[in-house]
C-alpha cells in the first residue's frame, strides 16, 4: 500500500487535491476546498518537478518491481493499491476477491505510522474489505523492528563506503543528517506516535553506524498554513555548516522508494543549500525500497503473518 503518485501531468491537480482535501492529512476545517485551491495554484510546478527528476513513473516502476520480487518468493500473490491514484485499495482487493482469495495481508509503505498516512491506508482499506467481505491483516508500522534498522544501517553503510571520495579522517568526521517527511504540530496533540518513532529509527541506525554524537533528525515537505513538526532540513543545514560540518550523509527515513520528495527536495535544493552554506561533500543515501534486501524484509513480515 503506497499514497502513489500521478502517472503523467494530466494527474497532477487530482493527485495534490487528493492528498490536501484528506482530513487525516490536513487535519483542519475547510480541508476539502483548500486542498482545491492549492492544487490549482501548485500544479504547474509540481509537474516541472516531476519532469526535472526524470518523470512520473518512478515510484510506480520501483513499487511494482518490489511486487514482483515477493510475488517470485512467496507462494500467493502480490498486488499493489494506491491512495491517491489507480489501482485503489478497493480495486486492488477487488481483484483478489475475483479469484476466490478472502483474506489479505497488507503492508502500508511507510515505516512509521501516522494518521495522515497509514491511519488514512487502514480506514479505507477496511472499509473497502468490509463492503467486498473479505478481511485484512495490517501491519501498522515497521520501523520498531530491529531487523529494519539493521537493514537501514548496513545500506547506510555500504553507499558511504563506495561513494565518499574523502580521506578517512574527513570520512570519521562525517555529520548524518536523518531526514523525515514533517507531520503538522496539531497530529502530537491527538496522540500521533510517528516523530517518536521517527526519532527511536534514528538512534538505532546511528548506534549501529557509530554516528551517535555526530548526527541529527531534520525534517522536510511541510506544506499548507498549519505548523509543523521542525527543525525544517534546510535551515538545519545551514547549522549543521555554522558549527563547522564539511562533510554531510543525508539519510530518508520516511521514504522507502524514490519519489520527489528525495530526488527532487534532497538531491536537488537540498545539496544546492549545503554547497551554498560552504559544506563540501554531499552524500544523499538511497531509499533502501528499490533493494533486494528490502523485498526479502518484507517477505520475512508476511510469513510472520502466515505463520
Amino acid at each position: 500500500m503506497s499514497t502513489g503518485c500521478p502517472s503523467g501531468p494530466e494527474q497532477v491537480q487530482g493527485f495534490i487535491r487528493g492528498i490536501l482535501s484528506d482530513r487525516d492529512v490536513m487535519n483542519v476545517p475547510f480541508a476539502s476546498p483548500l486542498g482545491r485551491t492549492i492544487a490549482f495554484f501548485r500544479r504547474k510546478k509540481v509537474i516541472r518537478r516531476y519532469e526535472s527528476t526524470g518523470g512520473f513513473s518512478r515510484l510506480a516502476g520501483a513499487i511494482d518491481a518490489m511486487a514482483g520480487r515477493m510475488r517470485g518468493r512467496l507462494a500467493m500473490d502480490v498486488k499493489t493499491g494506491y491512495r491517491y491514484v489507480p489501482p485503489s485499495f478497493y480495486e486492488a482487493a477487488g481483484a483478489f476477491k475475483q479469484k476466490g482469495i478472502g483474506r489479505i495481508i497488507a503492508i502500508p509503505l511507510n515505516p512509521q505510522y501516522s494518521i495522515s498516512t497509514t491511519g488514512s491506508f487502514i480506514f479505507r482499506l477496511v472499509r473497502d474489505t468490509t463492503m467486498l467481505g473479505m478481511s485484512s491483516v495490517i501491519y501498522s508500522s515497521f520501523s520498531w523492528d530491529e531487523a529494519y534498522a539493521e537493514l537501514v544501517a548496513r545500506a547506510v553503510s555500504g553507499y558511504i563506503s563506495s561513494r565518499s571520495e574523502g580521506e578517512q579522517q574527513e570520512k570519521d568526521g562525517q555529520h548524518v543528517l536523518f531526514t523525515a517527511h514533517s507531520v503538522p504540530v496539531r497530529n502530537l496533540e491527538l496522540g500521533d506516535p510517528y516523530i517518536a518513532q521517527v526519532e527511536a529509527l534514528a538512534g538505532e541506525v546511528a548506534k549501529r553506524l557509530g554516528a551517535v554524537g555526530r548526527s541529527s533528525l531534520a525534517y522536510q515537505s511541510a506544506v499548507g498554513p498549519m505548523k509543523w513538526v521542525g527543525p525544517e532540513a534546510k535551515h538545519h543545514v545551514a547549522e549543521l555548516a555554522a558549527q563547522g560540518v564539511r562533510s554531510l550523509v543525508v539519510v530518508p527515513l520516511s521514504f522507502v522508494v524514490e519519489n520527489l520528495e528525495t530526488l527532487f527536495d534532497l538531491d536537488l535544493e537540498l545539496r544546492k543549500r549545503a554547497f551554498g552554506c560552504g559544506i563540501k561533500e554531499y552524500i544523499r543515501v538511497p531509499t533502501v525500497g528499490e533493494s533486494e534486501a528490502f523485498s526479502d524484509y518484507l517477505c520475512g513480515l508476511v510469513s510472520k503473518v502466515v505463520q
